[in-house]
Parts: C-alpha cells; sequence; structure tokens
C-alpha cells in the first residue's frame, strides 16, 4: 500500500445535481487554505442524465478557484458506488465528503486537516450543519429530527454512539484501505438515483469505530445544508421513513458491535435487542397516546406521527428481521476481531496471512 501524501480530497458526489452545484462550488473557490495544505476537489458524475460535468467545470472557471478541480465518472448508480470512485482516484490522505448540497465555511478544509493531523486517533469527524431552506418550513420539519443539521453531539470531543452525518465528515484513507484490504464489502447500498434508502455514511463510521478509531465531533466545522422544497413535502418524509428503515438489520447489528464485546451468543442478542423494541414500544406507546390531544397543533400532532411511525416499524423490522440481523452480527463481531489483529500485525507476511484466513 502506498504511503498517501497529507492533504484534503474533497469528494462531491452528483447526481442530475447541476441546479445545486453552484453554491456548493462556490462555498468550495473560496476556501482559505494555508499554502502548504494540499487539497483537491473531485467531483463524481454519478451516471447523472443532466449536464452535471459540463456545469461544475464551467462553474469553476466562473469562481474563479485554484487549479485542483477533478472530474470522474462512475456509470455504476448508487451513492457507494460514487463515493468508491471518488476515494480510489484521492491522492491525499484525508477523505471530506462534500455532498452537492453542503455549502463549507470558508475555513472548513484547514479545520479538518488540523484537526486530522493533530489527532492520530481520529477516524472519522463531523462538523455543525445549519439548515438553509429555499422556502419557510413546516414546523414539523424543523422540529421532527429530520434535518441533518444542529450538533452531534453535546459538546466537542468522540460520539459516544460512534456516527456522525456523512454530510461534511472527513475520515483517513489509509484506515479505509486497511478495510477494504480485509477483503470487506459494502453491505449497504445507500441511495440509488431517486430511491431513498441510507446509512451507508453510518456503516463506514461504524466500521472505522470497530477498527480501534474515534469517531469525533467538531462544532468548528460549520457548513450549511440546503433543504429544496421538493425535500419538505409531507409524503417525501413518509417514503424516507419507509424506504431508510430498511438499513437497520446492518446498523443495529455494526452498533454492538461498535460498542461491545458481550454480545457473541444468540441469547444475549435477543436480550439487547429485546431492549431496543422496548423502548421502541414506551415510544410508540407515548406518541399515539399525544396523538389523542385534541389541544396539540397540527405541526405537534405530526411530529408525534412521525415517531409513532418509526418506533412502530422499527419494533416490526427488528422481529422480521431477527436473523438478519444475527448473521450481520457475527460477520460484524468477525470483521471487528480481523481489524484488531490487523492493526497490530507486525509485519506484510502476517497481513498476507490474515487475508487469506478471512
Amino acid at each position: 500500500m502506498d504511503k498517501l501524501v497529507k492533504g484534503v480530497s474533497v469528494i462531491v458526489c452528483c447526481y442530475n445535481s447541476e441546479k445545486r452545484l453552484p453554491e456548493t462550488l462556490r462555498h468550495l473557490a473560496k476556501q482559505k487554505i494555508n499554502p502548504v495544505v494540499s487539497w483537491e476537489v473531485i467531483i463524481v458524475d454519478n451516471a447523472s442524465a443532466d449536464r452535471t460535468a459540463q456545469v461544475a467545470a464551467e462553474l469553476w472557471r466562473e469562481y474563479k478557484g485554484p487549479d485542483v478541480l477533478k472530474i470522474v465518472y462512475q456509470v455504476n448508480p448508487g451513492l457507494n458506488q460514487a463515493r468508491e470512485k471518488g476515494i480510489e482516484v484521492a491522492k491525499y490522505e484525508y477523505i471530506l465528503f462534500c455532498d452537492d448540497d453542503n455549502w463549507l465555511d470558508q475555513e472548513y478544509i484547514i479545520i479538518a486537516f488540523k484537526l486530522m493531523e493533530n489527532n492520530p486517533s481520529i477516524g472519522v469527524a463531523g462538523g455543525l450543519g445549519t439548515a438553509h431552506f429555499e422556502v419557510p418550513p413546516p414546523g414539523w420539519l424543523e422540529r421532527g429530527g429530520l434535518v441533518v443539521a444542529g450538533p452531534q453531539a453535546h459538546a466537542a470531543g468522540k460520539v459516544e454512539a460512534n456516527y456522525v452525518f456523512g454530510a461534511g465528515a472527513v475520515f483517513r484513507k489509509s484506515v479505509y484501505q486497511g478495510i477494504r484490504s480485509t477483503g470487506y464489502q459494502n453491505k449497504l447500498s445507500d441511495r440509488i438515483g431517486n430511491n431513498l434508502s441510507s446509512g451507508g455514511d453510518y456503516e463506514l463510521c461504524y466500521l472505522f469505530a470497530m477498527a480501534g478509531y474515534d469517531v469525533w465531533y467538531e462544532p468548528g466545522l460549520k457548513f450549511g445544508h440546503f433543504y429544496p422544497i421538493s425535500r419538505m413535502s409531507w409524503d417525501y418524509y413518509m417514503r424516507f421513513l419507509d424506504e431508510s428503515i430498511q438499513c437497520f438489520n446492518v446498523l443495529d447489528a455494526y452498533s454492538m458491535v461498535a460498542k461491545f464485546d458481550n454480545y457473541q451468543n444468540t441469547f444475549m442478542l435477543v436480550m439487547r435487542l429485546t431492549k431496543i423494541i422496548l423502548y421502541y414500544k414506551r415510544q410508540w406507546i407515548m406518541s399515539s397516546l399525544r396523538l389523542l390531544s385534541v389541544n396539540r397543533s397540527d405541526d405537534s400532532k405530526k411530529i408525534h406521527q412521525i415517531k409513532a411511525r418509526l418506533s412502530r416499524k422499527r419494533i416490526h423490522y427488528i422481529i422480521r428481521h431477527f436473523f438478519d440481523i444475527r448473521m450481520n452480527y457475527r460477520y460484524g463481531y468477525n470483521l471487528k476481531y480481523s481489524l484488531k489483529k490487523m492493526a497490530h500485525a507486525c509485519d506484510y507476511r502476517s497481513l498476507a496471512l490474515l487475508i487469506l484466513y478471512l
């Protein structure tokens, strides 16, 4: 494995993004970069049917951005596929996921670089997002926990939940390559086209935690997250809940693996999942009761409807997919053990033997 150059590779995955790119690229072009910090911007055109690639090149010239822009194509649709392509061509150690609707503050890249350089224990770091709505949002959207913005922890530091948003996240490519060297393949597809499946960013965070690295929150990493009117409807978020729930048979298992080592048998796993079910059952009951109140506002009732719907679906999904969760847990536990072994491998021969064993 070649030694990576210290610097930041910003990966912008795009699917029909020509209308969202102007502000995203304008903020990137205005980054205040220390001359000693190397960086690049990689636009991944993921099977777009519009002029995403051409618009990106034209905008970068218009904004007089530095000569760091690279445009690549990924013909296989899917956010994970696009991210893989971006990581593959990235030449720097620190990978920064900037979604096509993220507006990074001017010092985002330099802060990210210093954070990762000064804290070798950090594997993934996430920032503080601020929602920017195309039109005034309904109250249930702002207060319903559906917006990817706001603090991701009470204060800067290690995130006990072991995940941060993929939007604005920065991580170490060398560690990612180490995980890949075990033969690991993504178990979640993340979004493909207009499908709202999700969870690929959380899966990545759990993998880094399993490899022994901290998942970190840094509020100094500030960015805007744009919400168009098309993503502010009730029908959109009901569809999002229905489609995104499918990732939890993987994420629930990884979450337990990342936090604990004591769920190695079926009984302990059942006990843990029972606690999760009871938690969501209480939330389902309480939210359903609050829906009966005649004095609550329409926004308040919708928020409780969201919570009740999500809780009910989580309970149903855990019961229905118990054996999938169990298999994913065993897979994740074995992977965690392999990653620990790899971290302590003293030479390439040990690593080669480990890979052959897997």
